[in-house]
């Protein structure tokens, strides 16, 4: 990475930082008003909701920065690692996160997925209308992102789905890439904040075409 993308990553980092580290806070010192019993169980559970809510969002505005850098998807990777371990180190979250890029130059695009769920996963990617149609990763290390390219076939809207087995069992993640921009992203991310009292999870997909 040169100076131009190091010196962002820090700084959106540090305030990244501080807006989990405010959150974490204020919530705890919410929580110890009270002492035991319904209450603070209720107030737990919107605690761990406002926690999923609050990862998402800023799961969101790290995609959209990455989209502005020179290597998108080069960006993407340190910016989205970076965060899922700062996100599970501190607020404990659970996170499997899923970038596309496609440059209309190249005929080409990336996947990159982001294992943070705390355990392994058996992973294959699959995409219409490219070349090869699939890839079957295999394990993917907890705290670990894996990149695979794919050609593809026309200018068209490609449907990526990841199918990946982790301790919950089997599941699939579905996303759309337009490939008829120039440029364009898609990404997937599912959330699951964790408390004593229960989790909160958000799924939600992102796409900017530029």
């Amino acid at each position: 990475m040169d100076g131009c993308i190091m010196r962002p990553k820090g700084q959106m980092f540090i305030v990244a930082g501080i807006i989990l580290v405010m959150l974490l806070f204020s919530l705890s010192g919410l929580l110890s008003v009270y002492g035991t019993g319904q209450e603070k169980t209720n107030l737990e559970s919107v605690a761990v909701h406002r926690t999923a809510e609050n990862l998402m969002r800023e799961y969101k505005n790290i995609a959209g920065v990455a989209t502005m850098k020179g290597d998108v998807n080069g960006s993407a990777m340190v910016y989205l690692s970076n965060f899922s371990d700062m996100a599970r180190d501190d607020a404990g979250a659970r996170v499997l996160y899923a970038f596309a890029f496609s440059n209309g130059t190249s005929q080409k695009f990336s996947v990159t997925t982001g294992n943070y769920l705390d355990g392994l996963v058996n992973l294959t990617i699959y995409a219409t209308d490219s070349t090869p149609s699939s890839f079957f990763i295999g394990v993917v290390q907890d705290r670990t992102n894996v990149t695979r390219e794919f050609s593809r076939s026309s200018n068209v809207l490609i449907n990526i789905t990841l199918n990946y087995t982790d301790n919950e069992g089997s599941k699939a993640e579905r996303m759309t890439l337009n490939a008829s921009a120039l440029s364009s992203v898609a990404a997937i991310f599912d959330i699951k904040a964790e408390s004593a009292e229960g989790f909160a999870r958000r799924k939600e997909t992102y796409n900017r075409s530029w």
